[in-house]
C-alpha cells in the first residue's frame, strides 16, 4: 500500500483513504454534489422562494443548456437541499419542492402522474388526464408545495403534438402559479425555452438562466479542484493545474457531465493501476470517446444500415 499524501478531502473521501480498492471505486462511482455559480443561483432562487411569502404572480425560472451540461446535477442538487419534512402537529408530510424528470416523449398524464409518485401517493393507471389532475392539485395543497422542479422539460414538449395538445400544457404551467402560487422551475435544451416562448404569458413568467460552456478556464479549474477534494486517491491529482485541467476540459468537449465522466473514469484507473492520482499518464490510458465522436460514429452505423 502506498503512503497517504496529506490534503484537503471531503470527511468521507478521507475516511475511505485506508478503505479497500472497491469501497474507493463504489464512491468514486456515485453521484457527488459540487456547488459552483451558476448551480449556486439556481439554489438560491429556490431558496428566495421559500422563504418570502408568495406573489400574487410567482416567478419561473428556466435553466437551460446543451445536452451533459450540468441541468441533471442541479436538479439533483435541488432534491437534496431541499427535502420533505414531517408536520407533526398536521400529521402529513410536507413537500415544499418536488423534483421530477422525464422521460422521453412525455405525455401530460405522465407529468401528473409523476408529480403525484413525487409526494408518495398513489393513482390509477387507468385514470384520465382530468381525474389525475385534480388529483395532484389536491395533493399539491395538502403537501404545501412552493416550487415544483421538472428536468427534462424539452420531453414534454418535443414530438408530434398539437397546437391544441400544446395550449393544454401551456395552461397547466401557468395554473401552477396562478392558481396554486407555486413557481416552476424547469431544466432543459434551449430549444424547450423557444417551444415555452411561444406563449406570450409563459414567455413573460420564464426568467432564463443559461448554463455555458466550460471555456473559463478559472472557473474550469476552480470546479476541478473542488471535484479532487471528493476523490479518496491517496496521492494529490493537482487537477486544478493550468495544464491537467486543460487537457481534461479539451477531452470533454467543454461539457460538464463529460468533464465528470473523465473524472470518474481516470480516478478509477488510478486506483487500479496503483498510481493513486489522476496524471497525464492515467489520462492516455482511460477508455472514453468524447461526444462528437460518439455522435459520427452513430451516424457510421446509420449509414451502413
Amino acid at each position: 500500500m502506498t503512503g497517504v499524501t496529506a490534503r484537503e478531502l471531503t470527511s468521507k473521501a478521507q475516511a475511505l483513504l485506508l478503505a479497500s480498492d472497491q469501497d474507493r471505486i463504489a464512491y468514486i462511482k456515485s453521484d457527488h454534489l459540487i456547488g459552483y455559480s451558476e448551480a449556486q443561483a439556481v439554489l438560491a432562487f429556490v431558496r428566495d422562494i421559500l422563504t418570502y411569502p408568495a406573489k400574487v404572480r410567482q416567478p419561473y425560472l428556466f435553466v437551460g443548456g446543451d445536452s451533459n451540461n450540468g441541468k441533471s446535477m442541479i436538479a439533483a442538487q435541488i432534491r437534496a437541499t431541499f427535502p420533505g419534512a414531517y408536520d407533526a402537529q398536521q400529521s402529513i408530510m410536507t413537500f415544499p419542492v418536488i423534483v421530477t424528470t422525464l422521460p422521453a416523449e412525455t405525455k401530460l398524464g405522465t407529468l401528473y402522474c409523476r408529480l403525484i409518485s413525487e409526494i408518495g401517493a398513489t393513482y390509477r393507471a387507468n385514470s384520465s388526464n382530468v381525474k389525475l389532475y385534480d388529483q395532484l392539485f389536491h395533493l399539491l395543497r395538502l403537501h404545501r408545495v412552493k416550487v415544483i422542479v421538472i428536468d427534462e422539460i424539452n420531453n414534454l414538449l418535443a414530438g408530434e403534438i398539437s397546437p391544441r395538445g400544446l395550449q393544454v400544457i401551456y395552461n397547466v404551467l401557468r395554473e401552477f402559479g396562478a392558481t396554486l402560487g407555486i413557481s416552476v422551475v424547469a431544466l432543459g435544451l434551449s430549444s424547450a425555452h423557444a417551444a415555452l416562448c411561444n406563449d406570450r404569458q409563459l414567455a413573460n413568467r420564464f426568467v432564463p438562466h443559461g448554463l455555458p460552456l466550460w471555456f473559463d478556464e478559472a472557473r474550469t479549474r476552480q470546479f476541478l479542484r473542488a471535484y479532487e477534494k471528493f476523490l479518496p486517491l491517496r496521492e494529490a491529482s493537482n487537477l486544478g493545474e493550468r495544464a491537467l485541467s486543460g487537457r481534461i476540459a479539451r477531452m470533454s468537449e467543454f461539457l460538464l457531465g463529460e468533464i465528470v465522466a473523465v473524472l470518474e473514469k481516470a480516478a478509477v484507473e488510478a486506483i487500479n493501476s496503483g498510481a493513486e492520482r489522476i496524471d497525464e499518464g492515467v489520462l492516455d490510458r482511460i477508455t472514453y470517446i468524447s461526444p462528437s465522436k460518439r455522435r459520427n460514429a452513430l451516424q457510421d452505423l446509420g449509414r451502413r444500415g
